[in-house]
């Protein structure tokens, strides 16, 4: 009985037979044999491989992180006005009135820093359309808390 590298006691016959992907037919193989010969020089590992450089990985890699930090600002900010981990209304670290007023010093000084370091002209139509998508998002924020509060 003629046996192959692995030691596999392969059926009389001519060898080598040629593998074929078949199911149902009876061959006298074991149901995981694979010859020598063309299983692994068939394989093609690492087809359409595209090599990246630092400099295109590096502005993606820093997106990701902003998402994070955005994740975890948010998550910061709810345990802190919820009372931590346990959600006890009186261990509340940080008053809403404070986060609300850090927020809008916040965003109104990146705001004139966008404004003075940017390269985008500022006029009095631009600051009416910033005004108005700021006065949408307000009342839509005040129009839904009571929805989101619990």
């Amino acid at each position: 009985m003629a046996r192959d590298s692995n030691g596999v006691s392969l059926p009389e016959g001519d060898w080598p037979r040629r593998w074929r992907r078949n199911l149902y037919e009876k061959t006298g193989l074991p149901d995981n044999y694979t010859p020598d010969d063309c299983f692994l020089a068939a394989i093609r590992r690492n087809r359409d491989v595209r090599r990246y450089t630092l400099r295109q990985c590096l502005p993606q890699a820093c997106l990701v992180s902003q998402q994070i930090s955005s994740a975890v600002a948010f998550y910061s900010c709810y345990a802190g006005l919820s009372g931590g981990a346990n959600g006890d209304e009186e261990a509340a670290v940080l008053a809403p009135e404070a986060l609300l007023s850090l927020a809008g010093a916040l965003s109104m000084a990146g705001y004139f820093m966008a404004v003075v370091l940017g390269e985008r002209r500022v006029d009095a139509n631009t600051l009416a359309g910033d005004l108005r998508h700021f006065l949408v998002f307000l009342c839509f924020g005040v129009g839904l808390s009571p929805v989101l509060y619990r």
